[in-house]
């Protein structure tokens, strides 16, 4: 991680301060765990989660329980500062760590929706994609408005969120557009372009209708032509009605090795809703690789 990066992604993150802890011999750093906040919220109530993020020990220093016990006070920390739950996106090599040696459970091996971009659709829509340089006041609005037909747990995707996410990553290119409908906001959505081949929709928060979701791909599929892009993929949740759209019209599922795992801290009131994976509004973006 450059300096750059790593005080942007926590001096400046808007959820808050991160809970890190150091391992030291004498003067020689070993080892960090680091936890930082993040804002969510389910059914208009507001939940407080951390997303675990760094977990470095030094080669040198493998195998002598140092992450186990930067771990305990992390939690510790944690549960003293009444957070709720832990979440984490993992890979195969760090699974076993997390849901054998620190009580994660996981919930979903994370599902990546892909499209061939050579493929031909003609889509006729009255809405209006426009690329944006900034997420202003109507955003928090159209968030606002259209959550209470949401019942996920879900980062709210208000302008601080957004534009501190991806308008002012310190070292990644995000390409933003809001959907319209005579002048009305009817969504928004951020593309990423990977290794000049393929094109994520790394966020996007629309109506559920189906005149947006051809808007999002047209626009998202031209995007890819432009750069001789090869691929379209994106993550969504398989309750959505898009998830359905997507399949009809050719995108296919593919299982990645990235785990979505929870630890929960704290008695809280929505267990039932916590551990169920359908109740979670998850897009790449809510990954740190994206």
């Amino acid at each position: 991680m450059s300096e750059e990066f790593w005080n942007w992604r926590f001096e400046k993150n808007p959820h808050g301060i991160p809970i890190i802890k150091l391992a030291f011999l004498n003067e020689r750093l070993v080892g960090n765990y680091l936890l930082h906040p993040v804002r969510m919220k389910w059914n208009k109530k507001s939940i407080r989660p951390l997303f675990s993020m760094t977990i470095m020990i030094d080669p040198d220093f493998s195998g002598k329980g140092i992450m186990t016990n930067l771990a305990t006070q992390v939690y510790e920390s944690a549960c003293s500062n009444n957070f709720d739950f832990i979440f984490v996106f993992v890979n195969n090599n760090s699974k076993y760590l997390f849901t054998k040696k620190l009580d994660f459970k996981q919930l979903q091996i994370m599902s990546e929706l892909s499209f061939d971009t050579h493929q031909v659709i003609d889509f006729k829509s009255n809405l209006y994609c426009e690329k944006i340089d900034f997420f202003d006041d109507s955003f928090s609005n159209f968030y606002n408005e259209q959550i209470d037909n949401q019942d996920y747990i879900i980062v709210p995707r208000t302008k601080e969120y957004l534009n501190w996410r991806y308008v002012k990553h310190p070292e990644i290119s995000y390409y933003c557009y809001q959907i319209l409908l005579n002048g009305t906001l009817q969504g928004f959505f951020i593309l990423k372009i990977y290794q000049n081949k393929t094109c994520h929709i790394v966020d996007f928060f629309i109506k559920n209708s189906e005149d947006v979701y051809k808007s999002m791909i047209s626009a998202s599929i031209s995007f890819c032509k432009e750069r001789s892009l090869s691929n379209l993929t994106l993550w969504v949740n398989r309750q959505l009605p898009l998830y359905s759209f997507l399949q009809n019209i050719g995108f296919h599922a593919s299982e990645q090795l990235t785990y979505f795992i929870v630890n929960k801290l704290n008695p809280i009131k929505f267990d039932r809703i916590l551990f169920d994976y359908d109740k979670w509004y998850l897009t790449m973006g809510n990954s740190d690789v994206y």
